[in-house]
């Protein structure tokens, strides 16, 4: 629950290291088999327990809730503080439901991560790529919530991208701890299990929600964009080493407005630019940085279209990238 990005895995690190005695290569092998193996538990296990999530000084106890069957995944995620919050997830479609009843919809997993399934999948191809930008240690064991976990140490080699420290589940591969780290080795934002438990099935009744919530939701989903003959064109160039773009869709509001998606990543930091039409006049439209705990966001004016870059990395990537955004006008043969 960034989800994407919800929705978006952070905590202590060993004193004590143990560094595997392999070269960079086979350290990037090895760290990244316990990613692939955490974020695989994470989607097929059925599992409950209770986490600690801080960021800004502020700290939420969660508990959370997941089951997989041959529907899919499903997973509820309650805040155990305040006014009670949840995250409720069936597969890529999720619902945020804030406090005295109102709802908040996302359609699209990307942008509601859970820090539980924070990273996207890393296979073979990626690995040299990783190691360019990434340098991985697979270090000494520790024990959380009473299991031992191995840990798994994450540094960048530039400025554009976040560290990580993970504690990885030794038996079942679950993600029990984790920190993610600015350039200085400063933790920007924690997450800790408290209690973990794997659990034969989970009642679906645990993950129903309200038949006016549901179809609330669908009400405000977005909708595939329709192209008009002249369709504007975007490119996004002079983006840090190792971004690449990964998707790039367009979609429909339910007020109408033609929105343009460009999801950029370098194999474990994402990168979200939103286009959109400036429906206010160019001079009052808010643009700058902002930035709240591990996201940073940064809006621009390009030729009377609003660009927003999103992502879990230093705001000086999110600006470099808004700031690269760049149009050209084309004809279509028409409307597809």
């Amino acid at each position: 629950m960034r989800i994407d990005r919800v929705a978006s895995t952070a905590l202590f690190f060993s004193l004590v290291l143990n560094p595997l005695q392999s070269s960079a290569t086979e350290n990037v092998s090895v760290a990244v088999q316990w990613l692939e193996r955490m974020m695989d538990a994470a989607r097929h296990l059925n599992y409950q327990g209770t986490f600690v999530y801080m960021r800004n000084g502020d700290m939420d106890s969660m508990r959370v809730l997941h089951k997989y069957d041959e529907r899919g995944e499903q997973e509820r995620l309650v805040s155990l503080n305040g006014d009670g919050r949840q995250v409720i997830r069936n597969n890529d479609h999720v619902v945020c439901l804030l406090a005295k009843g109102q709802q908040l919809v996302l359609d699209n997993q990307r942008r509601a991560n859970s820090r539980l399934t924070a990273f996207p999948p890393i296979r073979g191809a990626e690995l040299s790529r990783l190691g360019q930008h990434y340098q991985f240690e697979v270090s000494a064991e520790d024990r959380v919530a009473g299991r031992v976990a191995k840990i798994i140490s994450i540094q960048p080699k530039d400025e554009y991208r976040y560290g990580y420290r993970l504690w990885i589940d030794r038996e079942n591969g679950l993600l029990l701890k984790s920190n993610i780290l600015d350039k200085n080795g400063n933790i920007m934002e924690q997450l800790m299990f408290t209690s973990m438990e794997l659990v034969d099935s989970i009642p679906d009744q645990m993950f129903k929600i309200a038949d006016s919530i549901v179809a609330a939701s669908e009400a405000k989903k977005e909708r595939p964009g329709v192209r008009s003959d002249k369709e504007i064109q975007w490119k996004v160039a002079g983006i840090p080493k190792g971004f690449t773009t990964k998707n790039h869709t367009h979609h429909q509001l339910s007020n109408g407005s033609l929105v343009q998606h460009v999801v950029m990543s370098d194999g474990l930091a994402a990168v979200s630019v939103f286009i959109e039409k400036s429906s206010a006049n160019v001079e009052s439209t808010p643009t700058g940085a902002a930035q709240s705990g591990i996201l940073s966001t940064y809006t621009s004016i390009v030729n009377n279209f609003k660009v927003l870059a999103v992502g879990e990395v230093p705001m000086k990537t999110v600006q470099i990238i808004a700031n690269s955004v760049n149009m050209s006008e084309t004809t279509q043969p028409g409307p597809k």
